[in-house]
């Protein structure tokens, strides 16, 4: 882990517009909060329409409902094949909200990776993500 923090998160975002060609973009155990999340996933929607991303980890970064709504938000933006988001604070209750919703956009997912979450893997919420997603899809609870 580099513990980047929310304020190299920050910085980090701004070259991040630029690099179109970027395909995986691995940030896990950053000590990244939803501070920092804002900005790259800001710049992350910003790429969108010119970008190659498709892999994203912020795994055990404390984004918590805030962080994870603004993740969310590309999920309608970015094709996301890979999404790690094992132990960043997700909890049942967040789930059965409005990120169940947002889940669904995940039609191009190949990997999900929610484990070391508080989350009840028969709940109905995951439905639209199970749904969703391709059938050779690996999602990890």
């Amino acid at each position: 882990a580099c513990e980047l923090g929310d304020a190299g998160a920050t910085a980090l975002s701004e070259p991040l517009s630029c690099l179109t060609g970027l395909k995986s973009l691995f940030l896990g155990e950053n000590i990244i909060t939803p501070t920092g999340c804002q900005p790259l996933t800001s710049s992350i929607s910003s790429l969108a329409p010119y970008s190659n991303l498709q892999q994203l980890y912020l795994n055990f970064n404390p984004l918590g409902y805030i962080g994870l709504r603004m993740v969310a938000g590309t999920f309608n933006d970015i094709p996301w094949t890979c999404l790690g988001l094992r132990g960043v604070g997700l909890v049942q209750d967040m789930l059965e909200g409005i990120l169940a919703e947002s889940f669904a956009a995940l039609t191009s997912i190949q990997y999900l990776d929610l484990l070391d979450n508080r989350l009840d893997r028969d709940s109905r919420a995951l439905q639209p993500l199970f749904l969703a997603a391709p059938r050779s899809a690996r999602l990890h609870f």
